[in-house]
C-alpha cells in the first residue's frame, strides 16, 4: 500500500540491510550465548570461552560467520544443533576456509597450516602478474623512497597503486607477516606516488609470486606454553621524515600470534630512543595477550613475565634499571613504564643478538639469505605436500 505522505513506517524490528542491523543481531547473539554459559573475553568480546569439567569451548564470530572448537566431540555436536535450532545456521563442517584464510590441518602429526593462498593468487590475477618471473628480493635493491614530485605523481596517477598496495597490506596483516615491512612501506605513499614506486609494488607481488604456498604453521608437538616477543626499530630509516620504524613480534604455544611494522609517531634522537618506543610498543601488546591467554585459561603461571628481547644494550638496561642521564631524560616515561611493567612480572626485557633478533624482518629490508631465514624461524613454510597431491588436508573456498 502507498505510504501518505509526511508520514514514516515504525518497525517493530529489525530489517536485513539497515545499519542497526549488524548491531542488533549480535546482541541477540550475545544473549543466547551468554545463557548457554559462554563468556566473551576481556581481551576480545568476538571470542567466546566455555569450560565444563575437564572440556573447553570456543567461539570466534565476525558478524555472522562463526568458528568452534571444542575438545569434546559429543560436546560440540549437542551445542551447534542449539545454535542451528535458534539461528537456523549452516553448518560448514571441518573448516578449511574461513574469510579469505586456507587452513590446512594435519591430524597425525598435530599440525595446522593458515595460508592465503586462494587470495593471493586472485590478487596476482587482477594485476596481470599471474605468469610474471618470481623474485627472490621482497624489494628491489636500489629503491629509494621518497614523497615523488608532483611531475612524478602527474606522471603516475593513472596507475591503480592504491588497490595494488592495500592488496598487499591486507596478506601482510593476516598470515604474511614476511611481506609487513614492505606493504607499510608503499602504504605510505597510498595518496601520491610515482612510477618508480609502483614498479616495487610490482616487485613485491613478483616476491609474492614464488612465496604464494607459504604458511604459518602451528605444531603440537614442539609448542610449549610459552609467550615470547622480539622487538627491534631501524633508527631514522624514513628517508622523508627521519622517523625510525617499530616491529615486534610474539609467539606462543609454537607460532607466531601477533605482528607489527609500523613507522613510528615521532622521531628518535639516538638508537636507543627508536628501540625503547619500540620495545614499548611491545610491552602493551604483551599485555594485552597475557590478558586473552588467561580469558581463556590458558596463560602463564603468576609470577612469570612475558619475555621480551632487544638487539640494544642500551634498551635493554633502561628497561631493567633507572639510568639518570641528560641523553635519555626526555623519554623517561616510556622507560619508567617498562621498568613499573617489569617490577610487576608482567614482562621481563632481556638482550639478543641482531641474527636472532625476529623482528628485524619486519624494520627494513633484508639480504635474500637472512630475509628467507628469519621467515623460516617465523613458521612460514610451504604448503603441506598432502594438500599439494590432493590428499587429506586439500582446502579451498566453498
Amino acid at each position: 500500500m502507498a505510504i501518505p505522505a509526511n508520514f514514516v513506517l515504525r518497525l517493530k524490528k529489525s530489517l536485513y540491510g539497515l545499519k542497526q542491523s549488524p548491531h542488533l543481531f549480535n546482541k541477540a547473539l550475545d544473549k543466547w550465548l551468554r545463557e548457554q554459559g559462554l563468556i566473551p573475553t576481556k581481551a576480545d568480546p568476538c571470542i567466546y570461552v566455555r569450560r565444563t569439567g575437564n572440556s573447553i569451548l570456543l567461539l570466534s564470530i565476525h558478524v555472522d560467520d562463526q568458528l568452534i572448537a571444542c575438545t569434546s566431540t559429543q560436546e560440540l555436536e549437542e551445542f551447534k544443533r542449539l545454535l542451528n535450532n535458534r539461528f537456523e545456521c549452516s553448518d560448514g563442517g571441518p573448516v578449511n576456509y574461513f574469510l579469505g584464510i586456507n587452513i590446512y590441518r594435519d591430524i597425525p602429526a598435530k599440525r595446522l597450516y593458515l595460508s592465503q593462498e586462494h587470495y593471493l593468487e586472485s590478487l596476482l590475477a587482477r594485476f596481470g602478474m599471474t605468469n610474471c618471473h618470481p623474485s627472490k628480493t621482497i624489494l628491489p635493491s636500489d629503491f629509494k623512497p621518497v614523497t615523488p614530485t608532483d611531475e612524478e605523481f602527474e606522471a603516475a596517477k593513472h596507475l591503480d597503486f592504491p588497490s595494488m598496495a592495500g592488496g598487499i597490506l591486507y596478506a601482510a596483516s593476516i598470515t604474511r607477516p614476511d611481506l609487513a615491512y614492505a606493504a607499510g612501506l608503499l602504504c605510505r605513499f597510498i595518496s601520491k606516488w610515482s612510477i618508480q614506486i609502483f614498479q616495487a609494488a610490482k616487485h613485491v607481488l613478483r616476491y609474492i609470486r614464488g612465496t604464494t604456498d607459504l604458511c604459518l604453521t602451528y605444531d603440537g608437538h614442539g609448542s610449549q606454553r610459552v609467550l615470547l616477543g622480539y622487538a627491534d626499530a631501524d633508527w631514522g630509516g624514513c628517508l622523508n621524515t627521519r622517523r625510525s620504524t617499530t616491529g615486534y613480534i610474539f609467539q606462543t604455544y609454537g607460532g607466531i600470534v601477533a605482528w607489527k611494522s609500523r613507522r613510528q609517531p615521532s622521531t628518535a634522537l639516538s638508537t636507543t630512543h627508536a628501540e625503547l618506543l619500540a620495545t614499548t610498543d611491545a610491552a602493551r601488546q604483551a599485555e594485552w595477550l597475557r590478558q586473552l591467554l588467561d580469558d581463556l585459561g590458558m596463560g602463564l603461571p603468576n609470577g612469570v613475565p612475558v619475555s621480551l628481547y632487544n638487539d640494544n644494550a642500551g634498551a635493554v638496561l633502561l628497561a631493567q634499571h633507572p639510568h639518570d642521564h641528560k641523553m635519555t631524560k626526555h623519554f623517561d616515561i616510556r622507560a619508567n613504564y617498562l621498568r613499573e611493567q617489569r617490577a610487576d612480572k608482567v614482562i621481563s626485557v632481556h638482550k639478543v643478538s641482531t641474527d636472532d633478533n625476529l623482528a628485524d624482518i619486519l624494520t627494513k629490508p633484508l639480504s635474500s639469505n637472512q630475509h628467507n631465514r628469519l621467515a623460516d624461524q617465523l613458521g612460514l613454510k610451504p604448503k603441506p605436500l598432502a594438500s599439494k597431491r590432493g590428499g587429506e588436508t586439500e582446502s579451498g573456498p566453498k
